[in-house]
Formats: structure tokens, C-alpha cells, sequence
């Protein structure tokens, strides 16, 4: 009589070599395979799985025994865990090579967002950063300095959308002499009137 060969499966999950959990075979794994791996053959992409109550002797075609046969549910199950999303399962030693590079690659696309949200973040504060300081810069000249009619200014650079150095250029003018607003308000209208009269 031939001896068995164990049970022949295709592993069309993709390349055994990194589909394959191997772990499961590792006599101090908390999760076991239910069978014995005999033989991976990586040219056919295929496993040959073997029972724990293998009679050791097969058919005469060359077939597995009957306890080998009944294996193909216990396969089955492997076969679908392995062909599962690495997010899909829970816990990462029970992930396959494949799936173990897909957890790596997450992560590695995870930490490069974190990465260019924090140059955005900082690039954003810089921005800001230079605002506010331009925006110190028009309040201290015009703390320091006498800027005729700086209200009226202030307020035809806001209807215009002046910028801020615009805005600082106009007050060092109205300082010296040489920029005069005459957008006047009612108040300004008001007192050159009394003032008239």
C-alpha cells in the first residue's frame, strides 16, 4: 500500500509564501489549524494538509486517507481568514504576511497625513503669525506717529480691501502730510457744518 500524501489544496488566496499563516502551526499558538502541514508546494501554489488521525496509508491512486479527506472545512476556514482585509481582524498575530504589510502600509499612509497635517499646521501659524505681526506693526506706527483722519482711512481700506503693507504705507503718508482721506463721516460733515456757520 502507498503511503498517504495528505490532502491536496489549491491556495488560490494568492502566493502561499505570504497568505499562508503559518503560525497556526505553532504548537504554543492559542489558535490552531486543526490539522498538520505537510508540504507547501510554492511552484502550484498549493498545501498539503494532513489529519492528526492520518492512517498514514492512501488509496491506491494515490489519494489521501478518509480522516485527510475530511479536512476541506478546516482548510476552508483558513483559506477565507486569509483572504480577509487586514482591518478586519482584530488581532494582529492572527494575520498572515500579507495582511501584516497591509497593517504596515495603513499605518505608514497614517503617520505621512499626521505628518503633512502638522507642515500645514505650522505653515498656517507662520502665515498667521506674520499677519498678526504686520497688523502690530500698522497699530504701532499708528500709536507712535499723529495719522490725520486714521479713522477715515482705516475705513476706505477696508470698503477697498487694502492690503497691510497698503494700509501701512497710507498712514506713514497721512503722518507725513502727503495722503489726505476724503471719504468724511456724518460726524466729520456735522462739525465742518457748525464749524462753517
Amino acid at each position: 500500500p502507498c503511503s498517504c500524501p495528505g490532502l491536496y489544496i489549491h491556495w488560490d488566496v494568492g502566493p502561499v509564501s505570504i497568505t499562508y499563516r503559518f503560525s497556526l502551526h505553532d504548537p504554543t499558538a492559542s489558535t490552531r489549524a486543526g490539522y498538520e502541514l505537510r508540504y507547501c508546494d510554492m511552484q502550484r501554489n498549493a498545501i498539503y494538509a494532513g489529519s492528526f488521525d492520518c492512517a498514514r496509508v492512501g488509496f491506491p491512486n494515490n489519494g489521501p486517507c478518509s480522516h485527510c479527506s475530511e479536512l476541506v472545512h478546516k482548510v476552508q476556514k483558513v483559506k477565507e481568514h486569509a483572504s480577509k482585509p487586514a482591518e478586519q481582524i482584530r488581532h494582529r498575530h492572527e494575520c498572515c504576511i500579507k495582511q501584516l504589510l497591509e497593517t504596515i502600509e495603513h499605518y505608514e499612509k497614517k503617520i505621512d497625513g499626521e505628518h503633512f497635517k502638522h507642515l500645514s499646521t505650522k505653515r498656517t501659524l507662520k502665515r498667521v503669525s506674520d499677519r498678526v505681526s504686520k497688523y502690530k506693526e500698522i497699530i504701532s506706527f499708528a500709536g507712535k506717529h499723529q495719522v490725520p483722519g486714521v479713522q477715515r482711512l482705516l475705513s476706505t481700506a477696508v470698503k477697498n480691501r487694502w492690503s497691510k503693507n497698503k494700509i501701512l504705507k497710507y498712514c506713514k503718508l497721512a503722518s507725513k502730510g502727503k495722503y489726505h482721506p476724503k471719504n468724511y463721516t456724518q460726524d466729520d460733515r456735522d462739525l465742518a457744518a457748525y464749524i462753517y456757520e
